[in-house]
């Protein structure tokens, strides 16, 4: 297979950088999460390239996209997906998009319909109406914003530290490690941090709270899989996409069917092979 072609586009103002693997139509848009960038698709890149053209930018305030003070939130990106398409003369794709990506692809299908193909929701795209329940996810998502507010002495003092961490070591790969790299930015003295800017993602978060996601999902009229991960982000119930939202997204998207991913968490579901899923997906585009 050949390896991604890294390409930049100007979007409203705003350089997006985004990779891209050549393949067969339909094209699929790949949406990153919350403060990740477009190589945490090179996974699924192994399986869905080079049948199909993959698009993966990294969102505004992430990776090498350029990273203004404002404006952010879901809606903000769906836009800028729906003129990234305009700029690389693409009519339509199936949408594809892990975590904040799913809550982005909500807004995207719902507003530009005549651009989604089909719409798959990896682990996102919907919010608990419970207190408890949305806390103990926020308590968590406090954990991944934190992270690209630390700054390392080093870049191979940033990698090891990942590479060691006891959450991430059983799921490291070459994957994950290009993924990091991508995700490095080497300061002039040479210490290193995250590239994505954390008001970005404390921003977005906050877009996702604040949207009316029930208003949405009626005007979702493409083909829709939603994917969730049975477990949560950190432990067994910070979820991000609780069963009764699951249950509430498949009843309110008028084509929408669910598929669980047994013994996943929000991370194992993206980070290591699930053959499975993939087969899932390849099924569900093709279909």
């Amino acid at each position: 297979m050949q390896g991604p072609v890294a390409k930049f586009v100007y979007v409203d103002g705003i350089r997006i950088h985004y990779v891209e693997w050549q393949g067969g139509e339909p094209t699929l848009l790949l949406v990153h999460g919350l403060s990740a960038n477009a190589r945490s698709f090179d996974l699924w890149a192994e399986i869905l390239a080079p049948r199909h053209r993959l698009i993966a930018p990294d969102l505004r305030g992430r990776g090498d996209s350029d990273k203004p003070e404002s404006p952010y939130g879901v809606e903000v990106h769906a836009r800028d997906m729906e003129l990234l398409l305009n700029a690389l003369d693409i009519d339509r794709v199936v949408y594809i998009g892990q975590s904040l990506g799913a809550f982005i692809g909500v807004p995207f299908a719902a507003s530009y319909p005549e651009r989604t193909y089909k719409l798959v929701l990896g682990d996102g795209g919907g919010r608990s109406d419970d207190e408890a329940e949305r806390d103990e996810l926020f308590k968590s998502l406090q954990i991944s914003i934190a992270r690209v507010g630390m700054t390392f002495p080093s870049r191979d003092a940033y990698i090891d530290f990942w590479k060691g961490n006891p959450f991430f070591q059983p799921l490291w790969s070459k994957y994950l490690e290009t993924y990091m790299e991508a995700d490095l930015e080497v300061l002039p003295d040479g210490t290193a941090r995250s590239k994505c800017r954390k008001e970005a993602a404390e921003a977005d978060v906050a877009s996702v709270i604040n949207l009316a996601y029930e208003d949405l999902y009626p005007k979702v009229t493409c083909p829709t899989l939603l994917v969730r991960a049975p477990l949560g982000l950190f432990g067994e119930r910070d979820y991000v996409i609780p069963p009764d939202v699951a249950d509430r997204i498949v009843r309110s998207i008028p084509d929408c069917r669910l598929y669980e991913v047994e013994g996943a968490n929000h991370y194992t579901l993206f980070m290591v092979e699930q053959p499975e899923l993939m087969q899932e997906i390849m099924r569900f585009i093709e279909e």
